[in-house]
């Protein structure tokens, strides 16, 4: 038998997929242009995240598809960025949304009797919430942290250098 789930419900999990697929491309895109950046360093973390977020949309389809619903295959507007920083601003207004929107679908589907959607999402919510406090986003803060030090190209790149070799010895 398939369970049934209100338009509401299924209307934010279409969001919920779209997005996944918005931010699973992003990411991987600035996974390739981190290489060519200041900041190669954080490439492995971009292309981490990506595809966490791929197995996110997988897990969604397959609930959509549970609830006889065709998943949607279009992805919300992808940004990029171009610099560093554009990139990571982008993302962490990405991650933001997503938070917001996933505790909106955890408590619609709480008030359908829908433990196994609630259930889902609360595991998202966690690896989203991951992503913000300890991913890519992460990164952000140091980079603002340098931009603001306002110290001439070379010795940011040297001061950059030293903060990520002390985080990989303290990893």
């Amino acid at each position: 038998m398939v369970q049934k789930a209100s338009a509401a419900l299924t209307d934010m999990l279409q969001q919920a997929i779209a997005r996944e697929i918005q931010v699973s491309v992003q990411y991987m895109w600035q996974h390739i242009m981190a290489k060519g950046l200041e900041s190669a360093e954080i490439a492995d973390v971009f292309e981490d995240v990506a595809i966490s977020e791929m197995k996110h949309a997988e897990k969604i389809a397959e609930r959509l598809f549970y609830f006889d619903v065709i998943p949607t295959t279009k992805p919300d507007p992808i940004k990029v960025g171009g610099s560093l920083k554009e990139m990571l601003e982008a993302d962490a207004a990405a991650e933001e949304e997503a938070i917001d929107l996933y505790k909106a679908i955890i408590k619609q589907a709480a008030s359908e009797g829908d433990s196994t959607t609630r259930l889902l999402f609360e595991q998202i919510l966690a690896d989203e919430e991951a992503h913000r406090d300890h991913g890519a986003v992460r990164h952000a803060r140091r980079v603002d942290v340098f931009d603001a030090l306002d110290l001439p190209e070379q010795a940011l790149e040297v001061r950059r250098a030293q903060a990520l070799d002390l985080l990989r010895r303290r990893a």
